[in-house]
């Protein structure tokens, strides 16, 4: 075995971190010079505008107060010229706004087109090197190691060490900017944050760098373990192992090789989130110092409001495709307010799942933005929006468990929580046929297990249901077909039951059922990914357009 890799200072592993990317960044100029340029153009625009949306918004909601109290205290008010210098404000940052769509989607375009490139310059270049190397450096094993790393990562490592150099750029880039609102407010705040974050930024480069070089060591162990398991499960070598009694032997040699590796594993990951923990502390209290600074200076006055708490989900001129592909949803806006319902309605694939799909964050908009209390939710942590969401999909999973764990799956928290899957239950309406299992909540379901019971549609539903009700603190709520099994009574039930337990909550709700659908505060019609009629039931009825020549088709269908 070779020694292990040689133990470096923390300056030369974070220089060294820095120096692989300058090689990457030379392989992009050499593959494409102009995709290296636009690159960094969009890197520069998606780095500097977000702090500067963040200034215009200000100025909005100070102008927006401002207007306000001009607007009530003149005794002969003129709605106009109070509102012109805050719409003006408000055409700058839709500007800025869609100069940093336009940015985000040249970085999209520019990666995905030098992925195709730089992967086949890179295969190119191994190749033209192996052609002029000896046979007896073929049998060089360290060499063969360095093909085989440079083989196996030719299509994706340059390119990913680029994206991320250039992504820490734009952070850098997004820091300055920042920093320069920041100082407006005190140069100390700067200095409190930079304190907070550097010795976090240095170690995590420090231990990436000794991870990569651990990595590049161990190419040869990683090559025998892939050996040793092609000797033991391939057929033209499993005949002599078995005669010669190999297995043990090589076992015994598998094992070893993972037992050295999973060692020098642990230690690493124990010293990275050692250090990361201790240093993260140091971060997170610098930056609730900084935090709490802006808010003592925000109540005496120092400083203006930006936020809105309270004020729900906006989706603003929200649209989105697959990659190469037209709009599944086209220029979608809404606001749902706590406590309010929403409905969605429209024929199979007119975009209905996809829009809950942007809200649950599992695909993000290419064009728009979506708000929730002000605050745009990609900025949102994924840990704080799963929390506030409740949702319930058409296809949920069957998850081959017991009853209790088929609902705990909905806060993982409480997961084994036998208290609170009742709590659900109840809530759900699954309760009743739960009671009447034989081993109630500790009943394995589906038929991939011993003993296994298998449920109807309708009861699999209302098991959704109630792992929607797991999660405590969600106000937002989906339910995307959530009764397509039940019948109208048992659906009746159920919605009943909902309404009683979604009070103060944000609702969105898809259905087929225009007796469902018809309680909603909001109903959108939505053709082909596009909004062509809002309102309420009444209010739509009235106006006599798709959703009443819907709405009396299947009211004819009951008779």
């Amino acid at each position: 075995m070779p020694s292990s890799p040689a133990a470096t200072s923390p300056l030369s592993g974070f220089l060294g971190v820095f120096r692989y990317s300058r090689r990457a960044l030379g392989l992009v100029w050499q593959t494409s010079c102009w995709m290296m340029l636009g690159l960094a153009l969009c890197t520069l625009v998606a780095g500097v505008l977000p702090a500067v949306a963040a200034w215009v918004g200000q100025l909005i909601v100070d102008g927006v107060v401002s207007a306000m109290d001009a607007h009530q205290a003149a005794s002969n008010p003129n709605l106009l010229a109070s509102i012109a210098p805050v719409l003006k404000l408000v055409g700058v940052e839709a500007l800025i706004i869609g100069l940093i769509a336009l940015a985000q989607r040249g970085l999209s375009a520019q990666q995905s087109l030098l992925r195709a490139m730089l992967g086949q310059k890179v295969n190119v270049m191994i190749l033209e090197k192996a052609g002029t190397l000896s046979l007896s450096q073929f049998e060089d094993s360290e060499l063969y190691d360095q093909l085989t790393r440079a083989r196996r990562e030719a299509s994706t490592r340059p390119l990913a060490l680029v994206n991320k150099t250039f992504g820490l750029m734009q952070n850098a880039i997004s820091l300055g900017s920042f920093s320069v609102l920041l100082v407006q407010f005190s140069p100390w705040a700067i200095l409190i944050l930079v304190v907070g974050a550097l010795p976090v930024f240095i170690s995590e480069a420090k231990f990436s760098g000794d991870a990569f070089r651990l990595f590049r060591w161990r190419s040869p162990q990683n090559r025998m373990q892939i050996y040793l398991e092609t000797l033991l499960t391939r057929e033209d070598s499993i005949k002599e192992v078995k005669l010669f009694g190999l297995e043990g032997l090589f076992l015994k040699r598998y094992r070893a090789i993972f037992t050295q590796l999973f060692s020098e594993d642990r230690r690493l990951t124990l010293r990275r989130e050692s250090w990361g923990f201790l240093l993260g502390l140091l971060g997170t209290l610098t930056f609730y110092l900084a935090y709490g600074w802006v808010v003592v200076e925000t109540i005496v006055g120092t400083l203006t409001q930006g936020v809105v708490p309270g004020d729900g989900l906006r989706f603003e001129h929200v649209s989105f495709s697959y990659p190469g592909g037209a709009d599944v949803l086209h220029d979608i806006s809404l606001h749902l307010a706590p406590g309010q319902s929403l409905a969605l309605v429209g024929e199979n694939g007119s975009g209905k799942t996809t829009l809950i799909k942007l809200l649950t964050r599992l695909y993000r908009p290419t064009q728009g933005r979506i708000l929730l209390d002000g605050s745009d939710l990609q900025k949102w942590s994924t840990q704080a929006l799963r929390e506030r969401t409740g949702a319930i999909f058409q296809d949920f999973v069957r998850y081959q468990l017991r009853v209790g764990e088929n609902l705990g799956v909905g806060d993982t928290r409480a997961f084994d929580d036998e208290q609170r899957w009742q709590q659900a239950a109840r809530h759900g309406m699954a309760d009743d046929f739960i009671g009447r299992m034989a081993s109630g909540y500790h009943t394995q379901l589906g038929r991939w297990f011993k003993n296994g019971q298998e449920l109807s549609g309708g009861q699999w539903q209302k098991i959704a249901l109630s792992r929607a009700y797991m999660r405590k603190n969600a106000d937002i709520l989906v339910l995307d077909e959530p009764t397509a099994a039940m019948d109208a009574a048992a659906e009746a039930d159920i919605f009943a039951r909902f309404r009683e337990h979604s009070q103060q909550k944000m609702t969105i709700l898809i259905s087929h059922r225009f007796s469902t659908v018809r309680s909603a505060d909001l109903i959108l019609v939505i053709d082909q990914g596009r909004i062509i009629e809002h309102g309420t039931h009444e209010e739509l009825l009235t106006a006599q357009g798709r959703y009443a020549m819907l709405f009396q088709l299947q009211a004819e269908g009951y008779r």
